[in-house]
């Protein structure tokens, strides 16, 4: 996005392209694209602490099961920590 584009990759027709983006655009994708990523931690993070998945759900607002384990990216360093006394 810094040359004010973005590629699109999932698109209806299949077709992966790349869009120009106005200044206005360009600008709230930055900082909507953010946010979006501090969620993905954020789920992951509450994971690892420990939260039900309820309790990740009803914090971050995902409404099904599904949603939340496509939005949570465990670390494998924790992994490892968490299964060694197994």
């Amino acid at each position: 996005m810094s040359k004010r584009t973005i590629t699109l990759k999932d698109t209806k027709n299949h077709s992966i392209r790349t869009v120009p983006l106005a200044e206005k655009a360009h600008k709230t994708l930055r900082e909507a694209l953010k946010f979006h990523d501090l969620r993905h931690e954020a789920t992951s993070r509450f994971v690892e602490a420990g939260l039900s998945d309820q309790q990740v759900a009803s914090i971050t607002g995902h409404k099904s099961m599904q949603m939340l384990r496509r939005y949570t990216h465990l670390r494998c360093e924790d992994l490892v920590s968490q299964i060694k006394n197994i």
